[in-house]
């Protein structure tokens, strides 16, 4: 669990660059599990704009994970109408889009931290559920996610196609 001297917090915006820096080694961490995934340079100020739109227009949080005065984690979360359209039951759910604490801090307890801040926000917003997304390789924070008391919903399958082919200069 996280130490007494470890915080979890409310985001500011002086905590922009450091969060910033969290992302891209969240999104390094998965390019090396999955290719798919973009360069963190290329997206990383649009994408903080992005979780902060989502934060307002969807009664949304970012919590930062602090050592020592250091930011060295962030979560984010907000509010989806439902989990699965009009084919749940379940509605008011708290997604959090993101969860990263960088390697040197991993393993005190802030992930596990953060999970639980997450979750109590939830339950002050009035969610009746929490969901959070896993890369299928990230072993790692599947563990986290289950300690923490998740279990498995849905899985998404995904088949990569073929480019499509060059279409043929017209004969003249």
């Amino acid at each position: 669990m996280a130490r007494p001297a470890d915080a979890i917090r409310d985001y500011t915006t002086a905590d922009r660059t450091a969060v910033e820096a969290c992302f891209r080694e969240l999104q390094e961490w998965e390019q090396a599990i999955d290719p798919d995934r973009v360069p963190a340079g290329t997206i990383v100020e649009a994408y903080l704009d992005w979780l902060h739109q989502q934060c307002r227009e969807k009664t949304g949080k970012i919590y930062v994970a602090e050592v020592g005065g250091r930011v060295v984690g962030f979560l984010c979360v907000w509010l989806e109408a439902t989990l699965a359209g009009m084919l749940s039951r379940v509605r008011q759910v708290a997604y959090i889009s993101d969860v990263v604490v960088s390697a040197p801090y991993r393993r005190r307890g802030l992930g596990t931290a953060l999970l639980a801040r997450a979750e109590t926000y939830a339950l002050s917003v009035g969610a009746s559920c929490v969901v959070v997304g896993v890369l299928a390789g990230n072993r790692r924070a599947w563990d986290v996610y289950r300690h923490a008391g998740f279990v498995e919903y849905d899985l998404r399958l995904l088949k990569p196609l073929p480019p499509p082919a060059e279409p043929r200069p017209a004969d003249g």
